[in-house]
């Protein structure tokens, strides 16, 4: 019985004293309720141990009942543990690996800076620095024919026809410029490697420029960053300079480019031979060239290739 006393006391204990009130109240009805009618004769010690017992299993009760509504009461609140989540970083993703290294490329100057051109002279009549002026201007059509991105993925040479002489606008053609064919290549890096040289003499009432050049871009097909493969290009040509109506004039005398590995099939367009890639009806001929030969001779027709 201590026990239990013990264990009810302390069960008491967490009631409220408004929960108390009402358990009494309870108790007490249950109390009269439970009581006999009166009598004249007195209690007897065993009518009063019973009345007590009526109040205590009463009072159990309304304990009970508060319980049922509070189970809280019985049951520990659990500790409630917060977990922070761990931070989350992103991986870097690796740097991409040079798409020109173990090749000639590697060594190669980017962009514009590779077309080097000679430095300017008087020659021909024309003063030195009308000679910058048009070296000047060869280089702006050596970058708009060989680097101009919209002209790379095949869109009109407009870049290239906006530097070209009044009088030859209407001319420009894309044999002139480098153009992959339209949705068949994207440039795997920015980088575009180029290397030659030019010469300059004279020629007639001006000067004119020879030009040999080894452009070399890393090309893949359309989201496919596992098939990249270097395509060389040889450019070729030679520009007038001369002075006419008061102005540095620059002629287009010739201007055009071989490139590998591509198929051979010829629309205008260049179509980059990709590992992947149907090879076309058209194959090359002859002796492997090396591409990256500045000096090699122009080949007849499409000749085979080694690797770049």
């Amino acid at each position: 019985m201590d026990d239990l006393d013990a264990r009810f006391q302390e069960l008491v204990s967490q009631i409220g004293e408004g929960e108390q009130r009402r358990m009494r109240e309870a108790a007490a009805k249950a109390a009269r309720q439970a009581a006999p009618p009166a009598s004249r004769r007195p209690s007897s010690p065993a009518r009063r141990w019973a009345l007590a017992v009526v109040l205590v299993l009463a009072v159990l009760v309304a304990a009970a009942s508060v319980l049922a509504f509070r189970p809280e009461l019985l049951t520990p609140e659990p500790a409630v543990r917060r977990i922070r989540p761990a931070p989350t970083s992103t991986p870097e993703p690796p740097a991409p690996a040079d798409p020109f290294e173990g090749s000639p490329a590697a060594g190669y100057a980017s962009g514009a800076a590779g077309f080097e051109l000679p430095e300017p002279k008087a020659v021909g009549g024309l003063s030195a620095k009308e000679v910058g002026k048009g070296l000047a201007r060869v280089r702006d059509l050596l970058t708009a024919a060989y680097l101009d991105p919209a002209t790379l993925m095949g869109g009109e040479p407009r870049a290239f026809a906006g530097l070209a002489d009044a009088e030859q606008r209407r001319k420009v053609t894309r044999a002139w410029v480098n153009s992959f064919a339209p949705g068949t290549t994207e440039l795997a890096t920015d980088v575009i490697k180029v290397r030659g040289e030019a010469t300059l003499s004279r020629y007639r009432e001006g000067a004119r420029v020879k030009i040999t050049y080894l452009v070399v871009y890393a090309v893949q097909p359309p989201g496919r960053p596992d098939q990249v493969v270097r395509l060389v290009t040889h450019a070729r040509g030679s520009f007038d300079i001369f002075e006419s109506a008061g102005g540095v004039r620059v002629w287009v005398e010739s201007l055009g480019a071989s490139a590998t590995p591509v198929r051979c099939d010829t629309d205008g367009y260049i179509h980059p031979q990709f590992p992947a890639s149907d090879p076309g009806q058209v194959r090359g001929t002859g002796a492997p060239r090396d591409p990256y030969d500045l000096h090699q001779p122009v080949g007849d027709g499409c000749t085979a290739s080694s690797a770049t």
